[in-house]
């Protein structure tokens, strides 16, 4: 609890994180802003805002499943409103998604690799769900009701 991690992100800029809770079968990283100056080594803003869960689940059969979840958002406004209203940039989250992805393929070679069983996770079986931020907006100033946002 309260380790930060410092996270090179190449294509966006680097960002830190601060484990902010866990369990002992789960953690979660939530993004930080620390102090930026020149010469010093620090990230200054994360890209994103948000948290991200990682944990390991025990299924009914005896295997386990190994999952991340999170929700998170461009910190800068300005970009997000370029990124998301700009036929000239993709999707901001591409990138991410693609770390993600490689993330569960390294996690089943290693199982594999270490005489376990692993079943190849698929970038189909991803369960994806990005808000819609400005319903949350209007959900926050009361004018829609949460059943209104699309998230189950």
């Amino acid at each position: 609890m309260g380790a930060i991690i410092h996270i090179n992100i190449p294509t966006a800029g680097d960002g830190s994180v601060v484990c902010s809770e866990y369990t002992s079968n789960s953690w979660i990283f939530t993004t930080i802003e620390v102090p930026w100056g020149l010469n010093q080594g620090q990230d200054g803003v994360h890209p994103v805002s948000g948290n991200r869960e990682f944990g390991i689940i025990q299924n009914p059969d005896g295997s386990y499943t190994f999952y991340t979840r999170g929700v998170d958002r461009m910190t800068d406004g300005f970009e997000s409103f370029l990124m998301q209203n700009s036929s000239v940039f993709t999707n901001p989250f591409e990138n991410p998604d693609l770390l993600w992805n490689s993330f569960k393929n390294k996690i089943h070679n290693f199982v594999q690799n270490n005489n376990g069983n692993s079943i190849t996770s698929l970038q189909s079986d991803n369960k994806i769900w990005r808000p819609d931020w400005y319903k949350v907006r209007q959900y926050l100033k009361g004018e829609i009701s949460i059943s209104e946002l699309g998230c189950y």
